[in-house]
């Protein structure tokens, strides 16, 4: 598929969980269907409405730095490991609150991850 029918099947399969309710949703390489700066109607909703239809989303990309930032400000929870690319490194040290350092020398199964609720940082070697 191209990348315009992605996000569009993806914003209808968004609108239909929504509808659903009391479920979980799993978007593997998020950042093919949602940009920086853009999400498609549906995603939006699932970002602004989800919690109160009980849905609980997990979003994975390998480029974080190219996935909607509103998705990014609404985080519950953020895990991150191994990133090779400045940008994306850049990103998740924003969100995670720690030097991109930090993120930029994780490697293997090291992570770092963040409570967005709590704001606890846990680091795993």
């Amino acid at each position: 598929l191209h990348e315009k029918a992605d996000t569009e099947m993806h914003s209808v399969c968004c609108k239909a969980l929504l509808a659903v309710e009391n479920v979980v949703m799993i978007n593997e390489e998020l950042h093919s269907v949602t940009k920086a700066s853009h999400a498609s109607h549906g995603w939006r909703l699932v970002n602004f409405m989800g919690r109160a239809s009980g849905l609980y989303v997990f979003g994975l990309s390998q480029r974080p730095a190219s996935v909607d930032k509103a998705f990014m400000g609404a985080l519950s929870e953020i895990h991150v490991g191994q990133l090779s690319y400045p940008e994306d490194q850049k990103a998740c040290a924003k969100v995670l609150g720690v030097d991109v350092a930090e993120v930029a020398g994780l490697f293997g199964y090291a992570a770092i991850q963040r409570n967005m609720r709590t704001g606890k940082i846990t680091r795993i070697k």
